[in-house]
């Protein structure tokens, strides 16, 4: 199951959506890890779950918590 992550305006995360992040970092959510998963256990974030953000400087990072720091811009076309 994946978990409820939600942008503070409101829309649930979805792999491949658009972002901005740190207001200036443009990326794509690569993938969502659900809390209790055995990929989130791999990556330290079993008990909240969390999220894969590439950005389009090629730098990935993983996130446990959609803050002020993280703007939606757009769905997956």
């Amino acid at each position: 199951m994946t978990p409820g992550f939600y942008y503070l305006t409101g829309e649930p995360m979805q792999t491949g959506d658009r972002i901005i992040a740190n207001h200036n970092q443009p990326g794509v959510v690569e993938y969502i890890l659900a809390a209790e998963s055995d990929e989130a256990s791999i990556h330290g974030c079993l008990v909240s779950g969390g999220f894969m953000l590439r950005f389009d400087n090629g730098d990935s990072q993983l996130w446990v918590a959609a803050d002020e720091d993280l703007e939606f811009v757009s769905r997956k076309v």
